[in-house]
């Protein structure tokens, strides 16, 4: 960053507002010892994004492969809905596969309560998702109820979640065939 081809390693000072400052205190931890050192679960996507973005590709990598290899029920969600929020596509992917494999699992935890509509959609409609119809349907409700009031985040799911279950009703299950 400081010393490649990038504007930054030119310029007299250099604009960091994209990220929080905890973000930033942890990338110039990290240029300085070369260690990453008591970083929470939440800060370590926009840690991750913010490597990413000033170039810093090892603490990058060190981010990615630990999130790789600590996968778990209670962390998925959290760590899914950052990386969207951050565009940290491998992490994305890796994490939602992990969540429809896990499904009977994870949507039973708090962090589910976080998702947003676009990726209820994408388990909804998954053939990947491990678990049961009735299951599904009642984590979808517990979804809707948490945001009733937040009408920027439930979107238009009241409309689409409706449909799922009349579906489930004329087939004769519990919200959906398969």
């Amino acid at each position: 960053m400081f010393l490649g081809s990038m504007r930054e390693s030119s310029a007299d000072e250099v604009e960091a507002g994209t990220f929080a400052a905890p973000t930033m205190r942890h990338l110039l931890r990290f240029l300085y010892s070369g260690q990453v050192t008591e970083v929470d679960l939440e800060d370590l996507v926009p840690l991750m994004a913010c490597a990413d973005h000033y170039g810093v590709s090892k603490l990058r990598d060190i981010i990615g492969d630990h999130l790789q290899k600590f996968v778990s029920l209670d962390t998925a969600c959290t760590v899914l809905a950052l990386a969207r929020s951050y565009q940290q596509h491998a992490v994305q992917e890796r994490y939602l596969a992990f969540i429809l494999t896990h499904a009977q699992e994870v949507l039973r935890t708090e962090g589910f309560l976080h998702l947003d509509e676009e990726v209820l959609r994408i388990i909804l409609l998954s053939d990947r998702a491990r678990i049961e119809e009735i299951e599904l349907f009642k984590a979808l409700v517990r979804w809707y109820r948490h945001w009733a009031q937040d009408k920027a985040k439930v979107g238009d799911a009241h409309g689409w979640i409706s449909e799922r279950a009349e579906a489930g009703a004329a087939e004769g299950g519990g919200g959906g065939s398969d």
